[in-house]
């Protein structure tokens, strides 16, 4: 997995409710968040253009925009499946995250249809 050759940043569009990860002067994905009654961080969906699949951009996105939330004392909820996946993968130092609400158990992981629960996820557009 290479890097694209131009810079990389990642910023929060407070505006549009999303981080964005840019490549150069273009998009080249997003993360969305919006903030729930208690005052959870929600992320319910992450894209990246499929221009630049394989350049790691959604890990780079996730993995900052988490350290933005640990920074600011949020609770995230993962309900965004890659967003799920990146956390039970990497540590988030100071990063509390409430699987409960996200509609899964403590490992990250969605309880299956043999346990009685409807561990339906939100689809649509071409996510990560």
């Amino acid at each position: 997995m290479t890097q694209p050759s131009a810079p990389v940043t990642v910023t929060r569009n407070e505006e549009a409710g999303r981080y964005e990860i840019h490549v150069g002067d273009e998009l080249g994905g997003f993360s969305e968040v919006e903030t729930d009654d208690e005052g959870r961080w929600v992320f319910p969906h992450t894209e990246v253009d499929p221009a630049f699949a394989g350049h790691g951009l959604g890990g780079t996105l996730v993995g900052e925009a988490m350290a933005d939330a640990a920074a600011h004392d949020a609770t995230v909820v993962p309900l965004c499946s890659f967003v799920a996946k990146y956390l039970r993968g990497h540590e988030v130092e100071g990063l509390r995250i409430d699987w409960a609400a996200a509609g899964r158990d403590e490992a990250g992981h969605r309880p299956s249809a043999d346990d009685g629960a409807a561990g339906a996820s939100k689809s649509g557009g071409s996510g990560v």
